[in-house]
């Protein structure tokens, strides 16, 4: 078992965050809306959900010199958004680890790919509008599933598309300021259950 497995299992209890759901085992999670009140096919739900991404990417990842973890599961480039999997690889330079995985899941292959990096290596404001873009069909695309990783914190930053994302944690008081902070974009379909979970507090034992 590698380093990002065995941290994931020791703080979320998976160990392959493309097969297994940190939510379904138990994980506390905010889930935010990024574009809705905006048109679905527009340049300016686009550009809105790229900019409320960047407002919660930032309280989570507030030091340029710290060091960020990514995990990156893409496709063959040959996949069904019929895009390159190359632009993203030019957002992340400088790295100081790099680790390939490569497993089958549903008859399809998954390369997965785990990082190190200091944040002000890394264009992460290119990565979340290319991740927005993605159902829009505007150029550039970024068609893999990226995890952001705050290792110190417990804190999975994951956005899947201009609709949304998820910031998923072990501990009520790893997140709870950005409930407090950015309560007004959390989803309303998600708000009751999300109340409640924090009212309980982590159903997941911190095993540092």
């Amino acid at each position: 078992m590698n380093e990002i497995e065995l941290y994931l299992k020791n703080r979320f209890r998976i160990t392959n965050l493309f097969k297994n759901n940190p939510i379904q085992k138990g994980g506390l999670y905010l889930r935010f809306d990024l574009g809705d009140k905006y048109e679905n096919k527009g340049v300016e739900r686009v550009n809105k959900a790229t900019i409320k991404a960047l407002e919660i990417f930032n309280s989570i990842f507030n030091n340029k010199e710290q060091e960020i973890w990514l995990l990156v599961n893409q496709f063959e480039e040959n996949n069904i958004l019929k895009n390159s999997n190359k632009y993203l690889h030019k957002q992340i330079k400088n790295y100081f680890f790099k680790e390939f995985r490569e497993f089958e899941f549903e008859d399809i292959i998954i390369n997965q790919i785990f990082i190190k990096i200091k944040l002000n290596n890394l264009n992460y404001e290119n990565i979340l509008n290319g991740i927005a873009n993605r159902e829009m069909g505007f150029m550039p695309i970024i068609g893999q599933i990226v995890y952001f990783i705050e290792p110190q914190k417990d804190i999975i930053f994951y956005m899947y598309d201009d609709r949304g994302c998820l910031v998923i944690s072990n501990k009520v008081e790893n997140i709870s300021y950005l409930k407090d902070k950015y309560y007004n974009y959390i989803n309303l379909y998600d708000l009751n259950k999300i109340n409640d979970i924090f009212r309980i507090g982590s159903k997941i034992v911190d095993n540092r």
